[in-house]
């Protein structure tokens, strides 16, 4: 996978989650906190299967804070 495809993705999860939020949904909203959840297993799967690749940066672009 490219940069662009990463990108890509986390676009996906940060546009979900902006337009559950614009529509009225807080940030516990049920697929607000699914999108955030799933955001966060993605970055797992991906981490597994390319070792150079940036969790914490992932999470930054899909908007989505890192569990610590």
């Amino acid at each position: 996978m490219t940069r662009k495809d990463f990108e890509l993705i986390a676009g996906v999860f940060r546009d979900y989650r902006r337009a559950r939020i614009a529509a009225g949904a807080s940030n516990d909203d049920a697929y607000a906190v699914g999108a955030r959840d799933a955001a966060r297993a993605m970055a797992d799967a991906l981490a597994k299967e390319f070792p150079r690749f940036d969790r914490a940066r992932f999470l930054k672009a899909c908007e989505v804070e890192e569990i610590v």
